[in-house]
């Protein structure tokens, strides 16, 4: 975008790079027609992304003319220098520089004229505000009078409902009395029957209890009998199973007795042999 203050001095170290600088303007300078790529200190025109960016600034009308009038001179030198140079990518570039500088001046005068019908607009639109105003003014004057009638109206009607709600009130609340005596002779006959019914319910509860105690003792009695029976006979048997294990250990031992004394006098009566045997002198022979 061309500035407002003094005009733009474009870099152009590639062609797709070029940009407008903030200092003085410079000439371009050609090189060799080989070279095809500018040199970096050949100026190119100031390079605009879209055609509304190129817009100068409406504050400084005169800044904006010498900032395009430089704008021109920086196109026209770099298709010059395109020209002299026969570089196809500077004369590409010098062509889009040129499209870009016709649409930006094309833009410049679509601005000024729109500016003309922006002010005759803007009269025409301050015009019908004020009428807009004025009948706003009115209208919420008529408004308030509405709202003043309709607020009496409403008072009259919510008076009218307030007595007829009181009316309502008091009925329900009489309605409510009656209901409340009713439940409450309910509830104390209730409570009566209640009352009696516990009673009787508590004087079946302990007779069921103390017949519940009766055939509970009459059983524990019974139990203990049995009881004391199964021992008594289980003592006799125990008694018994001892008589017959001493009986037993008893004849054990006077028969392991008898025994030993047999042996005792086998063991004599062999002994007394051997001695008799060993007394009798041998007969002599014939």
């Amino acid at each position: 975008e061309p500035s407002t203050s003094a005009p733009a001095t474009p870099e152009t170290e590639a062609p797709e790079e070029t940009e407008p600088s903030t200092s003085a303007p410079a000439t371009p300078e050609t090189e060799a027609p080989e070279e095809t790529e500018p040199s970096t200190s050949a100026p190119s025109a100031p390079e605009t992304e879209a055609p509304e960016e190129t817009e100068p600034s409406t504050s400084a009308p005169e800044g904006e003319a010498d900032a395009m009038k430089q704008w021109e001179d920086d196109v026209a030198a770099l298709e010059q220098a395109a020209e002299e140079s026969g570089d196809p990518a500077l004369k590409e570039k010098a062509e889009e520089e040129r499209a870009k500088l016709d649409a930006a001046q094309s833009e410049q005068a679509s601005a000024d004229t729109s500016s003309e019908s922006e002010a005759a607009a803007q009269a025409e639109a301050e015009a019908a505000a004020q009428a807009e105003a004025e009948a706003a003014a009115q209208a919420e004057a008529d408004a308030a009078a509405q709202a003043e009638a309709e607020a009496a109206a409403q008072a009259e009607a919510e008076a009218a409902a307030q007595a007829e709600a009181e009316a309502a009130a008091q009925a329900e609340a009489e309605a409510a009395a009656q209901a409340e005596a009713e439940a409450a002779a309910q509830a104390e006959a209730e409570a009566q029957a209640a009352a009696e019914a516990q009673a009787a319910a508590e004087a079946q509860a302990a007779a069921e209890a103390q017949a519940a105690a009766e055939a509970q003792a009459a059983a524990e009695a019974q139990a203990a009998a049995e009881a004391q029976a199964a021992a008594e006979a289980q003592a006799a048997a125990e008694a018994q199973a001892a008589a017959e294990a001493q009986a037993a250990a008893e004849a054990q031992a006077a028969a392991e007795a008898q025994a030993a004394a047999e042996a005792q006098a086998a063991a004599e009566a062999q002994a007394a042999a051997e001695a008799a045997a060993q007394e009798i002198p041998e007969e002599p022979q014939q």
